[in-house]
C-alpha cells in the first residue's frame, strides 16, 4: 500500500483487500447502493444475478464503512470510487495501475487486482470462516467456486499443518 501513488486508488485497493469484492463492484458501487446503518453495499444487478436470483450483497468493516461515507461526502451521486481526476476507475485503469505496480516492485511479479479477492478468501478459509459462510461474503451462489478455483490452502503449510495437528487431537477426560 505504501508503494501507491494517490490516496484515490489507495482507497480502491484498500476496499479490495478489506471487502473481497470484485474490482468491477468496487468501480461501480454509488451512494443509492449504500446503507450505512447495516453496514453494505447492495448491487440489485451484478455478475450472479441470474443464477442466485438475489441482490449482491457486500457486508462492510467499521472501516470500510468510514471509508464509504468519506467517500459519499465527497461523491454523493455517482461511483463513489474516483480516480484523481474525479472519474470513475476503469477496467483498463485498474490494469494500467497494477501494471506500473508490478514495473515498480517485481516481486510483485504476477498480482493483479483480482489477487485481493482470492487473499481475501484464503485468508478467511484459513482464519476459520466456514466455506458456506465465504461463499455469501463474496457473492458466490455455492461451495464449486470456492473450492475449485479460490482456497489455495494446499499453499498454506503451517494451516495446514496445525489442522493436522488440530484433527488428531482427542479430548481428555477428567
Amino acid at each position: 500500500m505504501a508503494s501507491i501513488r494517490g490516496q484515490a486508488f489507495k482507497d480502491f485497493v484498500f476496499a479490495m483487500q478489506e471487502t473481497g469484492s470484485r474490482p468491477s463492484e468496487i468501480a461501480r458501487v454509488n451512494a443509492a447502493d449504500v446503507n450505512l446503518v447495516k453496514g453494505t453495499w447492495t448491487f440489485t444487478k451484478h455478475k450472479t444475478g441470474r443464477k442466485t436470483g438475489q441482490p449482491r450483497i457486500v457486508y462492510l468493516t467499521p472501516i470500510m464503512i468510514e471509508l464509504t461515507r468519506r467517500l459519499m461526502e465527497e461523491h454523493p451521486t455517482g461511483p463513489i470510487f474516483r480516480n484523481r481526476l474525479g472519474e470513475p476507475f476503469t477496467r483498463n485503469a485498474i490494469r494500467c495501475r497494477f501494471r506500473q505496480l508490478r514495473k515498480k516492485l517485481p516481486h510483485l511479479s504476477g498480482v493483479i487486482s483480482y489477487s485481493f479477492r482470492h487473499s481475501y478468501i484464503t485468508d478467511a478459509l484459513v482464519n476459520g470462516v466456514p466455506a458456506a459462510t465465504v461463499a455469501e461474503l463474496v457473492g458466490h451462489k455455492d461451495l464449486k467456486m470456492i473450492q475449485d478455483h479460490y482456497g489455495h490452502l494446499s499453499q498454506k503449510h503451517e494451516h495446514l499443518r496445525h489442522a493436522a495437528i488440530q484433527a488428531t487431537q482427542q479430548q481428555k477426560v477428567t
